[in-house]
């Protein structure tokens, strides 16, 4: 995390007068935020892991940022973590830190 907040503080402090006006350098933070959210709680624990249960209009809203992070349908994304815990985890372990 301490990373990314240095990136985002290099990028608002250190550029061009002009170069990038700072509020699309603010919307490209949310965007990927959202697109982060909704891959991580939609795509991967909604969705894969069923983790939580989530009324219709929740599903839509993690459905629409999920696809912001351009990592595929939510039917692809589930198929193929799907079938990387068939191969990592063994049946003693539900998943780990590091799947």
């Amino acid at each position: 995390m301490s990373t990314h907040l240095l990136a985002v503080w290099g990028a608002l402090c250190w550029r061009p007068i002009n170069a990038v006006p700072t509020a699309t350098l603010v919307l490209a933070f949310l965007t990927w935020q959202l697109a982060d959210f909704g891959i991580t709680i939609g795509y991967h624990h909604l969705y894969s892991h069923r983790a939580f249960r989530a009324k219709f209009p929740v599903r839509v809203v993690l459905a629409a940022w999920g696809s912001a992070g351009f990592q595929g349908s939510i039917k692809w994304w589930r198929l193929r973590h799907r079938l990387h815990h068939r191969f990592t985890v063994s049946s003693t372990r539900r998943s780990s830190r590091r799947d």
